[in-house]
């Protein structure tokens, strides 16, 4: 996460750069491949992910290179399977040759790219499983810097659309191979084939791989309509705001893969641990985005100028509706990983179903109206729908009033910020970030929600030096 931080201060800027040099049509149609292939990302299998990560955080370490070696190769195969399927299903869209490039370019990228869950992905499994992020993370990290220095170099040479997307997709090859380095020194990775493992991981992960299906169908489903619902234009608006929100995404991603061998770990030593542990990191969680959405709900049209300028000003009301989207998969992510701990998997499929049901029907209704703000608002609804079920298949295994008790006390601990922002709107934007800063902190401080504990546990997360959680016990007072 700090390594996320450090680059966000640079990955602003350049996206910044990127919107205002390609326009809104432009930028829609680079928008477009990411959804595309995100949904053949997660057909090369990401439900083996947490299915090894959870495998590894209860085996012993002397089996670890087995498993690891015969995970890479079963995901080499899939990915290269779904990258050849990838591109011929490119050929066959009825979209623009500058469209079609994109596409075909962008299939090749499924081995080694940062973002997509393709291959790349089974190389961090042990670094999770052990919970030690600096190496993924810094990789990770220095690869997104560097993107947007080529994301400089393509708008100072004025390169055309397809070679500004070939200098940011393909910039990720030496980095995944310094990521292949670091796993095969330390887990002694290699590649290796056999078809009981490959029927062993695809079958044994396939309930997760159909959650991940659906799920990705969820989180794109709003961008893949929208071009042909209501243009280019206005899914490079929808575009933009996605690319605002894609930074605190990672974020809640990464800090759930982080601590799910922890849950692992703790429903296997009973209910009442797993539920103290799962409360404490709903708490967190509140903290980390609601005094931030607060704060970027206001300030959204700021943000959106800023980034985009004048082109892009009608981008300001979807940004604001996904900031709540974002919400919710922050607190969905956490639920699905909670069931996924509880040897839940068998119904997170059905879930997932019903959410994005409820999104493209949502679509259907609402973008034909109202463009942009219409996939947003059915991003929110489907997002909001999954939190609520995943929570209820939780029922048994967590106390949900203690869990609801916490996020409330955080948003009441928020409201003296917000009230300064009303008050103080004719201020300076930095002005109003360091004030609305200090207030949230001292309001979560005056609710108990915040204290000088969080401070030194999330140290503990990040540079635990050993393989095992930082701490067996966890704080059961509120």
């Amino acid at each position: 996460m700090i390594s996320w931080g450090i680059s966000a201060a640079i990955i602003f800027p350049a996206t910044a750069l990127l919107t205002r040099y390609l326009g809104p049509v432009q930028y829609g149609e680079y928008s477009f491949t990411i959804p595309f292939l995100s949904i053949f990302a997660v057909f090369s299998g990401t439900g083996m992910d947490p299915l090894i990560t959870r495998t590894l955080s209860t085996q012993k370490r002397s089996k670890w290179s087995e498993t690891l070696s015969f995970a890479a190769g079963t995901r080499l195969l899939s990915t290269l399977t779904v990258s050849a399927f990838a591109a011929l299903i490119a050929f066959a869209l009825p979209v623009s040759a500058e469209q079609r490039v994109l596409l075909l370019l962008g299939s090749g990228c499924l081995l080694f790219s940062f973002s997509f869950n393709g291959l790349r992905t089974v190389y961090e499994c042990g670094f999770w499983a052990e919970q030690r992020f600096a190496i993924p993370s810094l990789v990770e990290a220095i690869d997104r810097v560097v993107t947007s220095g080529l994301i400089v170099v393509a708008i100072l040479f004025h390169l055309s659309l397809a070679w500004t997307y070939i200098l940011i997709v393909y910039s990720d090859i030496p980095f995944f191979l310094a990521l292949v380095f670091f796993a095969r020194r330390r887990f002694r990775m290699k590649l290796r084939f056999g078809l009981a493992r490959i029927r062993e991981y695809l079958v044994g992960s396939l309930s997760l791989t159909i959650h991940n299906a659906l799920s990705m169908l969820v989180s794109q489903v709003s961008l893949l309509l929208l071009l042909p619902l209501a243009g280019s234009f206005s899914v490079g608006l929808y575009g933009l705001g996605l690319r605002i929100m894609s930074p605190l995404l990672s974020i809640a991603i990464m800090y759930m893969i982080g601590l799910y061998p922890l849950l692992c770990n703790q429903f296997v030593v009973g209910r009442k641990q797993f539920s103290a542990t799962y409360s404490e990191m709903a708490r967190i969680v509140a903290l980390s985005i609601i005094p931030l959405a607060i704060f970027a709900t206001i300030e959204a049209k700021s943000i959106v100028l800023l980034l985009g300028g004048e082109r892009f000003a009608a981008a300001s009301t979807a940004t604001q509706v996904l900031v709540w989207a974002v919400v919710a998969t922050f607190f969905g992510q956490l639920a699905i990983r909670g069931c996924m701990a509880a040897n839940l998997e068998r119904s997170i499929p059905y879930v997932t179903g019903i959410a994005l049901t409820v999104n493209v029907l949502a679509c259907v209704l609402l973008i034909p109206h109202l463009q942009a703000v219409g996939a947003a608002a059915a991003t929110f609804l489907c997002q909001l729908v999954a939190f609520l079920l995943f929570s209820v298949l939780l029922a048994r295994h967590v106390d949900l009033v203690r869990v609801a008790s916490a996020v409330l006390r955080v948003v009441l601990g928020t409201l003296p910020a917000l009230a300064f922002i009303f008050w103080q709107s004719y201020t300076s934007l930095l002005f109003r970030t360091l004030v609305f800063v200090l207030l949230a902190v001292v309001g979560c401080v005056v609710t108990r929600t915040l204290s000088l504990k969080d401070v030194a546990m999330v140290r503990n997360i990040l540079f635990s030096r050993n393989g095992k959680p930082p701490s067996e016990k966890v704080d059961t007072t509120d």
